[in-house]
């Protein structure tokens, strides 16, 4: 076989792992919500935020695009599917704040080589600051309900479970995809 055929090949098995991660990620972000609304958990998705996962997973490990593709199509096929969450303005806001974790999780961490904790909370400050200006102009524009105190208290004392299980879980995760998308089998 010729190094250019060895190249190819290998170049296909990664894109073909990166293809199935994505898919497998898609899967996992539109069926969390349905498995915790159907258990009658209510509140734990505002408690353990866990469309957060497949974005922060898909941003480290298969890049920026890809986790904003994700964070745009998890709560359009879940509102498809389920009516949730509401397109406007919540789908919305969430899709601002998804691609803001993907595209600043993914460049901290892919592109600057910054530790995965830190580009980590880096993206979650971040995106949830993306997200209460996404529901704030959302509210001036169109005359919602805005609490500014409800909010920071949703997002960041309600969804302190979350953040603490995502540093705990997300690095581990995303260093055996790192691995297995380098492994060759």
């Amino acid at each position: 076989m010729t190094e250019r055929v060895k190249q190819l090949s290998m170049k296909t098995k990664w894109n073909m792992k990166n293809y199935l991660l994505f898919l497998f990620l898609l899967v996992i972000g539109t069926a969390l919500p349905v498995l915790i609304h159907g258990l009658a958990l209510r509140y734990a998705g505002k408690m353990f935020t866990p469309l957060h996962f497949p974005i922060f997973i898909g941003a480290m490990t298969l890049g920026g695009k890809s986790a904003v593709l994700l964070g745009v199509l998890i709560p359009l096929i879940s509102y498809f599917l389920t009516g949730r969450p509401p397109l406007f303005p919540f789908g919305a806001a969430m899709m601002f704040e998804f691609a803001i974790f993907g595209l600043i999780s993914s460049y901290l961490y892919k592109k600057r080589g910054i530790n995965i904790y830190l580009a980590l909370i880096a993206a979650m400050i971040l995106g949830r600051i993306g997200l209460l200006t996404a529901r704030y102009v959302y509210s001036l524009s169109f005359g919602g309900h805005f609490s500014f105190t409800g909010m920071m208290t949703s997002l960041f004392l309600t969804g302190l479970p979350g953040t603490i299980t995502q540093l705990a879980l997300i690095p581990i995760i995303v260093k055996m995809l790192e691995w297995l998308l380098k492994t060759d089998f």
